[in-house]
């Protein structure tokens, strides 16, 4: 019996140590964290000082005591709420014709923050830009250009077609000398 709960014993402490390096590997070799760790584990983050890096995106809501940006990170998003101090730091918001700066914060997490009606952000009171943002020049890929040009050659061509031999229904068709009705619905 006992060399079963020294087993069990053995093993709880194995797994329960894998469990916290695990939750240690997402907190990368820089002392940064994913937004979509912060989310999956927020019950742990949360009124933690994490730093984050991402995209400033969107636009930025001012108000009295600071300013609302949100920060992508990957394919997951966090609002950010920074003091006004550190608005001259972001010069480009990342939109669909520009990549917004890339920035590394440093704040305090709240998975529902007390101060702001219990949604999750990060009170900032650190921001660094990593790498300035700037605007995109989209190009039309010659790969793209055929199917569009394809769709619009049948597209006209359907549209002429059934211009060219159109339905007009006639209220009284003519009896030909067979005594049959003709049907003289489609014309040319």
């Amino acid at each position: 019996m006992k060399n079963y709960l020294m087993v069990f014993f053995i093993l709880t402490w194995l797994l329960l140590g894998y469990q916290e390096s695990c939750c240690q590997e997402a907190v990368n070799s820089q002392g940064r964290v994913s937004v979509a760790t912060l989310f999956s584990q927020a019950k742990s983050y949360h009124g933690r000082t994490v730093t984050v890096q991402g995209e400033v995106i969107g636009d930025i809501f001012l108000r009295k005591t600071g300013f609302w940006v949100n920060l992508l990170d990957g394919d997951k998003a966090v609002g950010l709420w920074v003091p006004p101090e550190l608005k001259k730091d972001i010069n480009i918001l990342g939109s669909y014709k520009r990549r917004g700066d890339i920035v590394r914060v440093r704040g305090i997490f709240y998975w529902q923050c007390p101060e702001h009606t219990g949604t999750p952000d990060i009170h900032v009171f650190s921001l660094e830009i990593i790498l300035p943002g700037y605007e995109e020049t989209m190009y039309l890929d010659s790969g793209e250009l055929i199917p569009i040009l394809l769709l619009a050659i049948i597209g006209a061509s359907t549209i002429t077609l059934f211009r060219l031999f159109r339905y007009v229904p006639s209220a009284n068709p003519l009896p030909d000398k067979n005594n049959h009705a003709r049907d003289s619905r489609w014309t040319r």
